[in-house]
């Protein structure tokens, strides 16, 4: 006897349907950690009010915001360079400001990889592995040279970091993940001949193994042009270091505490580690509270002064700064309608 739809177990519920839940736990979440802020005082609102007093600290922090877009669209042009998939400087400019634009208000860089990677793919008319792959390539470019710059300034700052045992547990975790990145770089180098070593072993898989010739593929690239990946390396600490320098002058300039520039510059770069775990969308409320934290170890004078509202105030800043994507959707779409019209 054939079961009747009554007999059918049900269905299960779609991955969007999970995803979606997922992402309100994680805005919910990131929305609870800035109220427990402002409660307890690490967020004081009235204290942004500054940012109106200080209108060249937030033009200067939006100067150095817009200035890293033509830098990150340098260091992906590099990558996809590298990759055979060349594209005009302009496109790469326009994707992306829009791809920024979308992390903010879609709340994550997923997003803004994802929206670089449907133009990418739109212009260049497929190849979608070596897109992603490039995607990656760039991803974990900037997050080698962020690791970078927050062993160096730490290092700078030794005096401070050595007398705060959170602190030095936290360079140590920067040099960990410094030497991985040194080790992972030069296992790169070699892992061609390696993954050539493992084809005749995936006979019976033929994806993996397709996979596997892909993306040896694609490090072979990167060590045949090893001055373009080094160009883009460069390009990603001097964004990095402007990054960091637009929260750093904001933070100065709100005068919320006793740190100077260098502890700001110390206290950046590891809330924007902490701000890049998923966690909650974009870091919402995670980096506010690794920067206060942080600035509160810095702190010798143990004022207790709530640090987390100067990251707040850069979060608000980025967001009408990156507005500039609206514009590059509008231009970047009437060229489009336009190349296909001709």
């Amino acid at each position: 006897m054939e079961p009747g739809p009554s007999d059918q177990p049900p269905p299960r519920p779609p991955r969007r349907v999970s995803r979606l839940v997922a992402t309100c736990i994680k805005i919910g979440l990131g929305l609870l950690l800035l109220v427990a802020l402002v409660h307890y005082g690490s967020i004081d609102l009235g204290s942004l009010r500054g940012l109106v007093q200080q209108p060249g600290a937030v033009a200067a922090s939006a100067f150095l915001l817009l200035l890293t877009l033509p830098l990150a669209a340098l260091r992906w042009s590099f990558s996809l360079r590298i990759l055979g998939l060349p594209l005009p400087w302009m496109t790469l400019l326009h994707v992306q400001a829009i791809a920024s634009f979308s992390a903010q208000f879609l709340l994550g860089t997923a997003s803004a990889d994802a929206v670089r990677g449907i133009y990418a793919w739109r212009a260049l008319g497929g190849n979608s592995p070596r897109i992603a792959l490039s995607l990656i390539a760039d991803r974990a470019l900037s997050l080698a040279a962020l690791i970078v710059l927050t062993l160096l300034f730490m290092l700078l700052r030794w005096d401070r970091v050595s007398t705060v045992a959170p602190l030095m547990a936290l360079l140590v975790s920067v040099l960990l993940a410094f030497a991985a990145t040194v080790v992972g770089a030069l296992a790169l180098l070699i892992a061609p001949n390696v993954l050539d070593r493992l084809q005749p072993l995936l006979t019976g898989r033929p994806r993996l193994a397709a996979l596997l010739s892909q993306v040896g593929a694609v490090i072979l690239a990167f060590r045949r042009n090893l001055p373009t990946a080094a160009a883009a390396f460069a390009a990603a600490l001097v964004g990095g270091t402007i990054n960091i320098l637009a929260i750093a002058v904001l933070a100065a300039a709100l005068q919320v505490g006793s740190l100077g520039m260098l502890d700001y510059l110390v206290a950046t770069p590891l809330a924007m580690l902490a701000n890049a775990l998923p966690l909650t969308p974009g870091g919402l409320g995670v980096g506010e509270v690794a920067f206060d934290q942080v600035c509160t170890w810095l702190d010798v004078t143990r004022s207790g002064t709530g640090y987390a509202g100067a990251f707040f105030a850069f979060r608000a800043v980025s967001m009408v700064v990156m507005l500039v994507g609206l514009v590059s959707f509008i231009v970047h779409r009437a060229d489009a309608v336009r190349t296909s019209a001709n």
